[in-house]
C-alpha cells in the first residue's frame, strides 16, 4: 500500500530560524517551500523484513517523526522517493517508510537524504533578495503567483520608508500571472487582496517613521502584540521567540507564528481550496493574513482575516 508523503511541515525544532531580523521569514520559505534540509552523510542504510529504510547519520538530523524525507544517488534506483519518518531511534538514526513498496534487500551505493520541501519553485527574486515569487511545482493553470515581499522603502527610496527596527513583517499577495518580480499593476490579472482603483494597493510603502503605511495583506513574524489591553502599534519594539510550525503541500500551506504572548498564535496561509463548484472560472484561490492598512504608529489590536476568491 502506498503511503501519503504530500503533506509536509517544519518547525523551529528542525533547527529552522524565525527571529527579529529582516530576511527570516524569506530565508524560511525558501527553505521549507522549495529547498528542503539536507541531511549530514548518511554513514550507513539497510532494508528491513517490512520494507522500511533504517538510516544512519554522521550528525544529529533535527527530524521529528511524520516528516517527509526525500533520498537520492541511492542504487538501487527504487530507494530513491519520498518517506514518511517512521520511527526515530535516536538524534542520528531514523526509519523509514518508503512512498512506493520496495522490493528486494540490497542497498549497493548509499546516497544522500533530506527534509524533503512543500514543493514548491522560486518564479522570480529580486536583486537585493528581498523580494520572492513562489509557485507550486508543475502547476496548473488554478495555482497562483506567490508575492513576498520584505522591502522597507518605495520605489524611489524617499517617499515610503519603513523604520527597520520595527514589527517584522512581509507584504504578501496572490496573482493569476506575472511577466517579472514587481508585475502587479495590471487590472486584467486577478489579484487576492485587489483594489480596482488601486492595484499596487497591496505593496506600497508611503510616509516615514510613525506615519509610515506599508502594505495592506501582512504576515508578521516579529511583533510586540499586548494580548492584556488588545492594543499594539508597529513602531513598538518587536518581541520574537523563534517558535513557529509550516505545514502543506503543493497546493497550500499555512504558517504558525507566535506573537509575544508564547500561547497565543496567528495563523497565516494561502492556497487552492476545494470547491463544490469545478466549473467556477474564478480561481479559487485563499489568502489568511493580518489585513489592515494603518500606518506603524497606529493603535490596532492583531487582527488576521481570510480572504478568498478574487
Amino acid at each position: 500500500m502506498a503511503t501519503d508523503v504530500d503533506v509536509q511541515f517544519f518547525s523551529h525544532l528542525n533547527g529552522l530560524k524565525l527571529g527579529n531580523n529582516w530576511g527570516d521569514l524569506i530565508r524560511l520559505l525558501d527553505k521549507a517551500l522549495v529547498t528542503g534540509i539536507d541531511f549530514t552523510q548518511i554513514t550507513a542504510a539497510s532494508i528491513d523484513a517490512q520494507g522500511d529504510i533504517h538510516i544512519a547519520l554522521f550528525a544529529a538530523h533535527n527530524a521529528m517523526l511524520f516528516q517527509v524525507v526525500e533520498l537520492s544517488g541511492f542504487t538501487p534506483n527504487a530507494l530513491n522517493q519520498k518517506y514518511r519518518i517512521k520511527g526515530v531511534p535516536s538524534t542520528t538514526q531514523l526509519i523509514l517508510k518508503p512512498k512506493d513498496s520496495i522490493t528486494g534487500t540490497t542497498i549497493s551505493v548509499v546516497g544522500n537524504g533530506k527534509l524533503a520541501p512543500l514543493g514548491y519553485e522560486i518564479i522570480f527574486r529580486d536583486a537585493n533578495d528581498v523580494k520572492r515569487v513562489y509557485r507550486a511545482k508543475n502547476p496548473t493553470s488554478k495555482h497562483p503567483f506567490i508575492r513576498v515581499d520584505e522591502s522597507l522603502t518605495s520605489p524611489d527610496g524617499t517617499t515610503g520608508i519603513y523604520t527597520s527596527t520595527y514589527a517584522k513583517y512581509a507584504m504578501v499577495g496572490l496573482l493569476e500571472h506575472m511577466e517579472h518580480i514587481d508585475d502587479y499593476e495590471n487590472p486584467d490579472v486577478l489579484q487576492l487582496p485587489f483594489n480596482s482603483a488601486d492595484p499596487a494597493k497591496n505593496w506600497k510603502i508611503a510616509g516615514v517613521g510613525t506615519a509610515c503605511v506599508r502594505g495592506w495583506s501582512r504576515w508578521y513574524w516579529a511583533h510586540q502584540d499586548n494580548f492584556a489591553t488588545g492594543i499594539a502599534n508597529d513602531s513598538a519594539d518587536p518581541a520574537a521567540s523563534n517558535n513557529f510550525c509550516i505545514s502543506g503541500d503543493f497546493d497550500a500551506f499555512y504558517l504558525l507564528v507566535p506573537t509575544n504572548s508564547q500561547n497565543r498564535k496567528l495563523i497565516y496561509g494561502c492556497g487552492l481550496f476545494n470547491s463544490l463548484d469545478s466549473e467556477n472560472p474564478i480561481p479559487q484561490w485563499f489568502l489568511q493574513s493580518t489585513f489592515k492598512e494603518v500606518s506603524a504608529g497606529s493603535s490596532v489590536t492583531q487582527l488576521f482575516a481570510s480572504n478568498s476568491t478574487p
